[in-house]
């Protein structure tokens, strides 16, 4: 009896320092997560659905990491389908609201709540969002200083295959007539392929031509009074010269149909002779992908000059930027990712 109850003591006290074990080993994990922040991110067209997102997340997390000396875990947010704009305001209003958002348009419910973080003592106060924001970006903030915004102005520029460009006498053109002719002489160089083409408008093109024809602003001078540009004599003079390529060929008949994708395959296989891409890493990323597959570069050709020159940039854009929940537990640590995403590294 007596050794039956020695055993039963044994057995007691081993059950009590297992449990105690396991409790420990529950609370350091528990203690352990708690110590690792979560920030939660929304953005369009940014699915946690999508292995790539995933991927490329999980890059900025250990570039985050390396950063600020410290553990974090990045989380992607999913939007109900539809405009974008519509279904995150009503995922916000139905108080899921995470730590970073990107706003395209509809923020100034949201910020009139006072649920986004003033982030100008933040950007005041980071000696690398003083170093990268021009002086525009600088001045937006001081307006809406709840979204930051970075981007430069988005110029849409022509992009000539080089190998066709010096074919046709490698000769940089100026005015609208000088591209006119280049036009025609790289037509009659390569007849089965089109000079140019755009994506389901001519908004591409514009950047290259309308200046050059008068639209200098959204609101024009004529006949002593303002006129809205799309309404304008400048307008017709551009789209008489717009019918004038489409009528020779020049400017790809299929244009009104051709989404971005399509685009840039015309010209990964010899079917157009000219893009417009966006200024910077668009560019680069076709010159590099032409380049590779071909062995042949791009060459980019400035603004036509006539009335005026130079590339517009419209001011009647919705807001847009990145903002940071009032909400959020670790507000410090999201501008910390900002303005990494901001350094040589995070690009």
């Amino acid at each position: 009896m007596k050794r039956f109850l020695i055993v039963l003591l044994i057995l007691a006290v081993i059950s009590g320092f297992v449990f105690a074990a396991g409790q420990q080993d529950k609370n350091s994990t528990a203690a352990s997560g708690n110590t690792i922040p979560v920030i939660r991110i929304v953005g369009k067209d940014f699915s946690p659905a999508d292995d790539v997102n995933i991927q490329f997340l999980a890059k900025v997390q250990a570039g985050l990491e390396e950063y600020t000396g410290q553990k974090v875990k990045l989380e992607l947010v999913k939007v109900p389908d539809g405009a974008y704009k519509e279904k995150l305001n009503l995922m916000l209003m139905g108080g899921d609201i995470p730590d970073l958002i990107y706003f395209q348009g509809g923020d100034e419910a949201i910020a009139k709540q006072g649920l986004l973080v003033d982030l100008k003592p933040y950007v005041d106060n980071s000696a690398v969002m003083q170093k990268v924001l021009m002086e525009f970006n600088k001045k937006r903030i001081a307006n809406y200083p709840y979204l930051l915004w970075i981007a430069p102005p988005r110029a849409r520029v022509a992009l000539v295959r080089e190998d066709w460009f010096k074919e046709a006498g490698g000769k940089t053109p100026v005015t609208v007539d000088d591209y006119y002719n280049l036009f025609k002489t790289l037509k009659k160089n390569h007849p089965d392929a089109f000079v140019m083409t755009d994506t389901g408008n001519t908004n591409r093109m514009d950047f290259t031509f309308e200046q050059a024809f008068g639209e200098t602003a959204t609101w024009i001078k004529q006949g002593g009074s303002y006129v809205y540009k799309k309404v304008s004599d400048a307008e017709k003079k551009k789209l008489a010269f717009y019918q004038k390529l489409y009528k020779e060929g020049l400017f790809d008949k299929d244009y009104i149909t051709t989404k971005w994708d399509t685009m840039e395959d015309k010209l990964y296989t010899n079917k157009v002779a000219l893009v417009f891409g966006t200024s910077g890493v668009v560019c680069d990323i076709y010159d590099t992908k032409l380049k590779k597959n071909q062995g042949v570069g791009l060459v980019a050709l400035p603004p036509a000059k006539g009335v005026g020159q130079g590339y517009a940039v419209s001011t009647a854009k919705e807001t847009r930027g990145w903002a940071i929940s009032a909400q959020s537990k670790n507000p410090d640590l999201v501008f910390k990712l900002l303005e990494f995403m901001a350094t040589d590294e995070g690009q």
